[in-house]
């Protein structure tokens, strides 16, 4: 048998499907041998091209029962998924008085019953999550058994290259209990399972290693600017009838766990663009011009699409540091906080020789938005008071951008003053001097702010 067509979604149409792929998906192409009878039918030698994608292999075809049944072990060319996944559905918001305001996907009208999940709501509402209504009714039109193995497939901006599936469907379940690959350098091996129904539920375990988090950057952001590895390992399950069900249903737990990671900038655009801009930051504060490589780690459960953790750790050159917070996925908000022990470098070696007592602990806060947060790292509490430098007003000034603010706690002003009097016989954090001390006056008088601005960004 051979068949051919010009364009494989106009055909499906024909035979009564809606299907509207978002892109060109293309045609058919398909040479094979059939053999069977009305109940049972054998697919040999196949051959072809199925949209843009090479496939080859062998099926079965029972028709014996209430659904079709379908055993197959094929092998694809390259596979890009994005193509043939339904165009979405939009609808102009339009007031009729003050003209369109924005472009929002169609609501599923189940996302808004009474005493709903509010986290639900917003998600669908402020259109970062889809919230067109997701069919998986088709898993109850047949059941299958597959085994299909592909050199690569690509998902948005996801490569996965040696991609081996096996799946089953029955009675409206998908169980893909086999899914391996590699991805960014690293390995992947997982298992998905979908149920088709009024609510339909997903889930799966999901374990990825050896992440070269450079390539990973490269592809997410255009910009390798930073290296180092990276390990996740994720259970997680979530029900509903749209992405932004999902999103607000999710649950389970992971954990991560990313080694000698080296940040060359602060990257934004990548959901751990947080811990990337603290080790940039941190990195600033360095004794050394080649930046210190840092070891990041945690686990989080998941409720209602908050993620949350208390035990995030951060070892490095300059400091360990530890984080508690959330990860809120609806609102995609971040909102971590936490401190770092310094360890001894050249900047607070040189500012502890000018000050009697330093705490050496920093806070630190990570917030705002997931892939482009704040992060505010606080260099003057680990110094107990700000150190007055004559002339670092000017000097802060012409400090790399965004550092000049970081600095200014720890710096101060020639002229600035604390906010209210320290307690009698002290200065800031710092004890009473000794009577008769010889060193009072050198104190104030042997910090060149030039030299420390040199060593602070070396």
């Amino acid at each position: 048998i051979t068949a051919q067509h010009k364009d494989l979604a106009r055909l499906a149409r024909a035979f009564g499907s809606s299907y509207r792929p978002s892109g060109n998906i293309g045609g058919l192409d398909l040479a094979l041998r059939a053999t069977g009878n009305p109940t049972a039918v054998n697919l040999g030698g196949i051959k072809g091209k199925v949209g843009t994608i090479t496939v080859g292999g062998d099926a079965q075809l029972d028709l014996s029962g209430g659904k079709p049944v379908i055993k197959a072990n094929l092998k694809t060319g390259a596979i890009a998924i994005d193509p043939f996944l339904p165009a979405s559905k939009k609808a102009l918001l339009d007031n009729g008085r003050w003209g369109p305001l924005r472009i929002q996907p169609v609501v599923w009208p189940g996302n808004y019953v009474k005493g709903g999940n509010p986290s639900l709501q917003l998600a669908a509402v402020n259109g970062r999550w889809p919230a067109d209504p997701v069919d998986l009714s088709v898993l109850n039109a047949f059941d299958a058994d597959v085994n299909l193995s592909a050199p690569v497939v690509i998902f948005g901006k996801y490569l996965i290259e040696k991609a081996d599936l096996a799946a089953s469907i029955k009675n409206g379940v998908l169980n893909a209990h086999k899914l391996t690959g590699n991805i960014f350098g690293g390995s992947l091996n997982g298992t998905l399972r979908a149920v088709a129904g009024r609510s339909n539920q997903l889930g799966g375990k999901i374990k990825v290693g050896g992440i070269r988090i450079g390539e990973a950057l490269r592809a997410v952001v255009g910009e390798a600017a930073a290296d180092g590895t990276l390990a996740v390992d994720l259970d997680l399950s979530s029900s509903g009838q749209s992405v932004a069900d999902f999103v607000s249903t999710l649950g389970g737990t992971g954990a991560f766990n990313m080694t000698d990671v080296d940040v060359s900038k602060q990257t934004k655009g990548s959901i751990f663009a947080g811990v990337y801009g603290l080790i940039s930051v941190l990195n600033q504060f360095g004794a050394s011009k080649k930046a210190e490589r840092a070891d990041v780690s945690g686990s989080f459960r998941v409720s209602n699409g908050v993620a949350r953790t208390d035990d995030l750790k951060l070892a490095s050159g300059l400091g360990n540091g530890a984080a508690a917070g959330t990860v809120d996925l609806p609102k995609w908000l971040l909102n971590i906080n936490g401190q770092i022990e310094l360890a001894q470098s050249a900047l607070t070696r040189l500012l502890q020789a000018k000050i009697r007592q330093t705490k050496g602990t920093v806070p630190f806060s990570v917030t705002g938005p997931l892939d482009q947060p704040d992060v505010d790292v606080d260099m003057g509490a680990a110094m107990g008071s700000s150190v007055p430098i004559p002339g670092a007003d000017l000097l802060l000034n012409k400090a790399p951008k965004g550092i000049g603010t970081l600095l200014k706690g720890v710096l101060g002003g020639g002229s600035q003053q604390p906010s209210s009097p320290p307690p009698s016989g002290q200065t800031g954090d710092a004890p009473p001097p000794p009577r008769n001390s010889q060193q009072q006056p050198q104190q104030q008088q042997t910090i060149n702010p030039q030299d420390l601005l040199k060593k602070l960004f070396n």
